[in-house]
């Protein structure tokens, strides 16, 4: 499909317009979603945006087939981020139930301490 084929979603989202036509009655749901992938904020989404969303929907699909038990924090904030490459030990880009268990009881040793981490 061609950028310009990609319907253009504006965020007015009392009356939001699929290719110029008024959409009456958007569902909270769809409107929460449709502000979720507009990245940019400017109340259309482009087919970048439309196609990162699509991949990390997938990414989330996949992960529940795994069922893994690992959190891959790639599409996370940076300050976020920031917080799992610590608990990440082995550096693999996910944090593991093992590796969230022993930050959750680093956590409690240094509460216990008076320390905080």
């Amino acid at each position: 499909m061609r950028r310009s084929e990609l319907p253009t979603m504006r965020r007015s989202w009392k009356a939001a317009t699929v290719e110029g036509e008024e959409l009456a009655d958007v569902p909270a749901w769809l409107r929460a979603a449709l502000a979720m992938m507009d990245a940019d904020d400017t109340g259309e989404l482009d087919k970048a945006e439309v196609v990162y969303f699509m991949k990390r929907i997938r990414k989330l699909i996949q992960a529940k087939k795994n069922d893994n038990g690992e959190l891959d924090y790639a599409d996370f904030p940076d300050s976020v981020k920031a917080a799992m490459a610590v608990w990440d030990a082995d550096a693999s880009g996910s944090v593991s139930v093992g590796e969230l268990t022993a930050a959750a009881n680093a956590q409690k040793k240094m509460q216990e301490e008076n320390r905080v981490m």
